[in-house]
């Protein structure tokens, strides 16, 4: 009994360090609308189509459009730019990368914020109406720890570069293990770990 019952706190033990080891990694994705203005520098050159644009020199009027898990109730909420750090260049090469706070917004008494670490690619369609830029980033919130997480900038403007903001869609999700899969990662080392400790309590 006394070694069944060294065993079965163990396991219990593992259990609770799996569940606690993930229990804070922001889960979920984010979505968010609004407008923003091209242009390399200022004065905005309104003439810039998503072809010529070096990246986006100001974010407009931002919300939440949709969130699930950490961002679920997130609906509506109004999102501020960290502006003075952009433009926000479209080229990886040369491009300002590692921007802390790129966004942030408080919804329900809890914080969230995206800081960006990197952009992978940027794609315009041919008809100069819409670009996709995804890149890497850390996602924040109030009550859970720093996530990677990845994000989607798709941009539209219907104009090709003639009027002075386009509109955008912006959506950020976390790229960590899901939840399955560290939880039955660490129960499974742990559990060969206690096959190798009832073989010695059983000599």
């Amino acid at each position: 009994m006394k070694k069944l019952a060294i065993l079965a706190g163990a396991v219990l033990a593992v259990a609770l360090v799996a569940q606690q080891a993930q229990a804070n990694l922001i889960g979920g994705s984010v979505n968010m609308s609004g407008s923003l203005a091209l242009g390399p520098t200022a004065p905005i050159n309104y003439a810039d189509s998503l072809y010529t644009a070096f990246g986006v020199y100001s974010f407009g009027a931002t919300t939440v459009s949709s969130g699930t898990q950490a961002y679920a109730g997130t609906t509506g909420a109004s999102v501020t730019w960290n502006n003075g750090a952009l433009p926000l260049w479209f080229a990886p090469a040369g491009g300002i990368e590692n921007i802390s706070d790129l966004w942030s917004f408080t919804s329900g008494g809890s914080t969230y914020t995206f800081s960006l670490a990197s952009i992978t690619s940027w794609v315009v369609n041919g008809a100069d109406t819409q670009g996709l830029l995804s890149g890497l980033g850390t996602l924040s919130a109030t009550g859970y720890s720093a996530t990677p997480g990845n994000f989607t900038l798709t941009i539209t403007d219907s104009s090709g570069g003639a009027s002075a903001q386009a509109t955008f869609g912006f959506g950020a999700s976390n790229t960590a293990l899901p939840d399955g899969g560290l939880t039955a990662s660490l129960l499974g080392g742990a559990f060969l770990g206690l096959a190798a400790l009832r073989r010695k309590l059983n000599r």
